[in-house]
């Protein structure tokens, strides 16, 4: 899952164990630099996880990595095949919606 995810331009491939992968959606458009910026990623991502599980579509938790707010990913069924982590990993098709939404600033003030 990790390669798949490092495929798309939006999403920010962080870490990589054998079963558990870790990323973050970082929009195209987005200015790159400063405390701000890591700030408002923290707050997309964990929106987008709230939205994400709120949908029923699919299941994330997340991780702080290195004190940025990450998706995480983790396959432990052994019977989990090549066709559930590319279904997982089209992943992108389920978040594109709750992405759209999300607005490109914070709504809190912070």
């Amino acid at each position: 899952m990790f390669e798949q995810v490092r495929c798309w331009s939006e999403l920010q491939a962080l870490t990589q164990s054998p079963s558990i992968t870790t990323f973050r959606f970082v929009p195209p458009d987005l200015s790159h630099g400063g405390d701000d910026e890591e700030s408002y990623l923290n707050w997309l991502n964990s929106e987008l996880l709230t939205r994400l599980q709120n949908s029923g579509e699919a299941y994330l938790s997340n991780a702080i990595m290195h004190e940025k707010f990450a998706l995480r990913a983790c396959i432990v069924n052994f019977r989990t095949s090549a066709a559930d982590i590319e279904a997982l990993s089209s992943s992108r098709e389920i978040l594109r919606p709750s992405i759209e939404n999300i607005p490109r600033h914070r709504s809190d003030g912070g």
